[in-house]
């Protein structure tokens, strides 16, 4: 009898939990919007990690699909079809707005190599360089040997010492070519980019710059604005300089110009490996200090006024300044795309505090990544929209869940020195929970962008923040609304004394023993499982919400049992890396391609330790050394395989026989092919032309495994030529 009643009993405790759950799902019934822009994101997502291009109308059909399952299910009453509807239709709307705009963003680009031409055009946009300035061409007239495609947008960086303004017509010779490729698979694709800027070919200048003919069309509202902006931003940059001399200087006008030219390297990676990077980079940390800073002071302000304070909103006029203020700085700091983005969520919040709404919680950060996502969809695969919403989203839920907590703090009667001594300790413990909280939810898109982990983040920015709060952004401030009166000396002095303070903590906690760690980035798959299981455990209220612990450890832990390749190749062939026995990279030529060289490192998580000369000399270069090399090339042995490099043909016979993979510098002679090297993997320069950059992982048990800039890219319209055809 137990036995035939046993399936009865199971069927009876699915249905409870299934019961359990669409109680669980009805009881947050007012959190089910916030997930709305994260499923249209999950479908802007599922758009970009496709290998090939969707069909069209495929995002618009599954769209229209959801929605008419979703009226279904409301008529229904049906709690997991709703949701699974409202799934469907917001992702497909996700897909087809990528779509869209991809769609939208197409322009003549190179395929190639175009060499050296001679063009003239508009400054569109400035970067400041310490080896010279990065410059945005539109409105292209091209003197002689025009490129096929004729790009309409192009980007050259000038000789250094050079100066030009936005609104200016120049003429030149510069080497133009496409937008790179990634220097190693599921690395940052700036091609991608560009697709999405509309930017057509890169290159620098071979020539000295010269005034152009005026194009008789007029610049337009926003050239005209952008020439005015840049002009203000030159200006203030050079008085800054002027009052704070030396190092202090250079990262003052960082920090209102966004003028990153003069920045010391040595400092740079100093704030890099003390955790201490987003200070030096304007950003929504920045924006918020400035709009808050300001709208503090005018609400003290005017709250001194009695009859200001009892008969207006002078909450609101603060709110409104601020906003202006922000966008004031927005300008100031060129306009990037994170400074927009932090712009419009500082907004939001002063918006909501005009309207009488709650300024800080997950509804607006839902509507701030709903408009972001709408407005640019390809900023969702960006390390800083991922970063800055990861920390926002950990913020606002943890601040959400202690704001009960708070309120009964605020609400216990104290005298004024134990209520003075209290709001120190906080605001302290304050600071040291939002850069725990920031820091952690950041940390593993840190690790997937850049292979870098800051051990001692949280010293550094419990030490360096307040100072950025409390002395450095109110000096800058002040400082520029005197500059008109020429009286910015001494807020620009006290600033000085901020960022010498900072830059002093940056160097000391980077000098720590283990600062700064290297790991191999983590792949896509394991931020997406972090990345929903932190967002399962902030948007819900319930004990479920610990749910998404497992999801999130499994994204944390799994990539480190990932095996990485010990050999990759550049696409030029110019440079190669091997893993030595202790784990560090060791390249074939040290000063070649050091920048994909540095990509290699970011993405393996193994330091670069020498050339292999060292690596030779240090073990010997006899039978049982990981490398040896001799004058016609080399010939590298792990887990019981060869991998051989051949410079000359005489070679290539002999390495095809004794190796499992032969890197050939020189193009294989078609019989030998199909001869001695039948069978074989073996790699030629036109390989490397048309895959990109090659990581080789070698096991001793298992079959070669191969991965290919190419192959990770897939056939999308950033990859392809303008034929249409896969590159």
């Amino acid at each position: 009898m137990a036995d035939a009643l046993r399936p009865a009993f199971g069927a009876a405790r699915a249905l409870r939990g299934r019961a359990a759950l669409i109680e669980a799902f009805a009881a947050e019934r007012d959190r089910w919007a916030l997930w709305l822009p994260v499923l249209f994101g999950a479908g802007i997502g599922l758009y970009f990690a496709s290998p090939v291009e969707p069909p069209p109308g495929l995002g618009l059909g599954a769209a229209v699909a959801g929605a008419v399952a979703f009226w279904a299910a409301r008529r229904a009453g049906g709690t997991l079809s709703l949701i699974l509807a409202a799934s469907l239709l917001a992702g497909g709307l996700g897909v087809e707005r990528a779509a869209l705009e991809t769609r939208l963003s197409e322009r003549p680009t190179l395929n190639g190599d175009a060499g050296a031409v001679r063009l003239s055009g508009l400054v569109r946009t400035v970067e400041a360089f310490e080896d010279g300035p990065r410059v945005t061409l539109v409105r292209l007239a091209y003197q002689w040997r025009a490129p096929t495609p004729a790009p309409e947008v192009v980007r050259v960086r000038l000789r250094a010492g050079e100066f030009v303004s936005v609104g200016e017509r120049i003429e030149l010779t510069a080497v133009l070519r496409a937008p790179p490729r990634p220097a190693y698979p599921d690395a940052y694709d700036f091609a991608r980019r560009a697709w999405f800027e509309g930017l057509g070919a890169v290159g620098f200048a071979l020539s000295e710059i010269e005034a152009a003919p005026p194009d008789p069309r007029p610049l337009g509202l926003g050239l005209r604005l952008g020439a005015w902006v840049d002009g203000v931003r030159q200006i203030l940059s050079r008085r800054v300089r002027a009052a704070l001399p030396g190092e202090s200087g250079d990262v003052a006008a960082a920090l209102i110009t966004g003028d990153r030219s003069g920045l010391d390297e040595a400092s740079v990676v100093a704030m890099r490996d003390s955790g201490l990077a987003h200070l030096l980079a304007i950003s929504g940390l920045h924006i918020g200090m400035v709009a808050g800073i300001v709208f503090v002071a005018l609400r003290m302000a005017l709250a001194s006024s009695e009859r200001l304070a009892l008969g207006y909103p002078i909450k609101k006029w603060a709110a409104g300044a601020a906003i202006l203020t922000a966008f004031v700085y927005l300008l100031l700091a060129g306009a990037t795309t994170p400074t927009q983005r932090a712009f419009l969520m500082t907004g939001l919040a002063l918006a909501a505090v005009m309207l009488d709404r709650k300024a800080i919680s997950l509804r607006l950060v839902a509507i701030a990544a709903a408009v972001v996502l709408l407005w640019r969809p390809q900023a969702l695969v960006g390390a800083s929209f991922q970063m800055s919403f990861a920390a926002v989203v950990a913020l606002v839920a943890v601040y959400e869940s202690w704001r009960p907590y708070a309120r009964r703090e605020g609400a216990r009667e104290v005298d004024g020195w134990a209520r003075a001594l209290r709001k120190m300790w906080l605001g302290l413990l304050l600071i040291g929970a939002t850069t725990l909280i920031a820091g952690a939810a950041t940390a593993p898109f840190a690790w997937a962008h850049f292979g870098r982990v800051a051990n001692y983040g949280l010293l550094g920015n419990l030490a360096a923040v307040p100072i950025m709060g409390w002395v450095v952004m109110p000096a800058a401030i002040l400082g520029v609304l005197l500059t008109p009166l020429r009286l910015e000396q001494w807020p620009l002095y006290v600033m000085g004394v901020g960022v010498d303070a900072i830059l002093a903590v940056a160097h000391w906690v980077a000098a720590l023993p283990g600062a700064a760690i290297q790991v191999a980035a983590a792949p896509d798959w394991a931020a997406v499982l972090i990345t929903g299981g932190c967002l399962w455990a902030a948007i819900w209220r319930g004990r479920w919400r610990y749910w998404g612990a497992l999801p999130a450890a499994l994204g944390l832990t799994l990539p480190l049992t990932t095996a990485q390749p010990q050999i990759v190749v550049s696409e030029t062939g110019r440079l190669a890396a091997a893993a030595g026995p202790e784990g560090g990279l060791w390249l074939s030529h040290p000063r070649r391609e050091s920048f994909a060289a540095g990509v290699w490192s970011e993405r393996t998580g193994r330091p670069i330790a020498g050339g292999w000369d060292d690596l030779i000399a240090r073990t010997g270069g006899g039978a049982g050394a990981p490398i040896a090399c001799g004058p016609l090339g080399c010939v590298y042995r792990a887990e019981g395989r060869t991998v051989a490099w051949s410079h000359d043909p005489r070679t290539l016979s002999e390495d095809c026989r004794s190796a499992d993979v032969v890197v050939a510098t020189i193009t294989p002679p078609p019989a030998l092919l199909n001869g001695a090297c039948a069978g074989r993997l073996v790699l030629g320069p036109a390989d490397r032309a048309r895959d990109g950059t090659i990581a080789i992982r070698l096991e001793r048990d298992g079959p070669l495994a191969l991965r290919t800039v190419r192959h990770a890219r897939g056939d999308r319209p950033w990859t392809r030529g303008r034929d249409g055809r896969p590159e």
